[in-house]
C-alpha cells in the first residue's frame, strides 16, 4: 500500500506542476530536499512507527521513499499558493545569508537524529520537535508567513486523509498490519492513528516555508506586480 500512497502523492505533485508553471522551479528543489531527507528519515521511523511493505526489499534505499518524500515535499511546498492564486515577489531585505540557510536546513537534521540515537526519543516525536524547531526559526524572522504555513499545514493533512480514508475502504487492517501500533499513543481519528496526520500537519507547516524564507520571497496577490 506504500507504494500507492507515494503514487498518490505523484499524482498531485503532477497535477500541482503541469497547473501553474511559476512554481514548478519551486516545487522541484524542496521536492529534492525531500528525495534525499525521506529514506535517512525512514532508517527511524522503521524502528519504531511502521514496517510497510516494499516493491523491492533488496535495496537499502527504497523506490517508495523517494517517490514519497519527492512529491510530497514539493505538493507541500506550494499548495497554499496555488490554491490560493498567489504570486511571490523577492524582497532583498528578508533574504538571510548563507550561514542562517545552513543553520535552517542542518540543524533540524541534527536535532532529529540526536533525540532518536542519543536520547532514545520516539521518531515521531523527534520529527514533530525538529520539523516545530525549523517552523519556529522562520517565524522568528517571517512572521508575516505563519498564515500560509498553517493553512498549507492542514492542507497537506487533508489530502493524506483522503488516501487513508481510500486505503481503509480497501483494507481495513492496514495499520495494524504494517504500524507497531502499540508503540504509538493508540488515539485514531476514523480509524487513522492521530501520529500520521499530525506528522502531515507539522510536514506541511515547515516544508511550505523552506522556499520563501531562503530566497527572501513574500506572497502578493495575481494583481500585484
Amino acid at each position: 500500500m506504500y507504494i500507492w500512497l507515494a503514487v498518490y502523492f505523484l499524482l498531485w505533485w503532477l497535477f500541482l506542476f503541469f497547473w501553474k508553471k511559476e512554481y514548478r522551479k519551486e516545487m522541484f528543489m524542496v521536492g529534492l530536499l525531500g528525495l534525499i531527507s525521506g529514506p535517512l528519515v525512514q532508517i527511524t521511523h522503521l524502528k519504531d512507527w511502521w514496517q510497510p511493505l516494499f516493491l523491492y526489499n533488496n535495496f537499502s534505499i527504497k523506490i517508495e521513499d523517494l517517490i514519497f518524500g519527492f512529491s510530497m515535499a514539493g505538493v507541500g511546498a506550494v499548495i497554499y499558493q496555488e490554491l490560493r492564486g498567489l504570486k511571490e515577489k523577492k524582497v532583498k531585505k528578508l533574504t538571510p545569508n548563507v550561514l542562517t540557510d545552513f543553520l535552517f536546513i542542518l540543524s533540524p537534521f541534527a536535532l532529529f537524529f540526536s533525540l532518536f540515537y542519543f536520547f532514545g526519543i520516539h521518531s515521531f516525536w523527534t520529527s514533530v520537535i525538529s520539523l516545530t524547531m525549523m517552523a519556529l526559526f522562520v517565524l522568528k524572522k517571517r512572521a508575516d508567513l505563519f498564515h500560509s504555513m498553517i493553512l498549507s499545514g492542514v492542507f497537506l493533512t487533508i489530502i493524506a486523509f483522503i488516501f487513508y480514508i481510500i486505503a481503509l475502504s480497501i483494507n481495513p487492517a492496514w495499520f495494524e498490519q504494517e504500524w507497531f501500533l502499540d508503540r504509538l499513543s493508540g488515539i485514531f481519528i476514523f480509524s487513522i492513528p492521530i501520529e500520521e496526520l499530525a506528522w502531515y500537519f507539522f510536514a506541511g507547516l515547515t516544508v511550505s516555508a523552506i522556499w520563501e524564507f531562503v530566497n527572501g520571497l513574500k506572497f502578493v496577490n495575481e494583481g500585484v506586480s
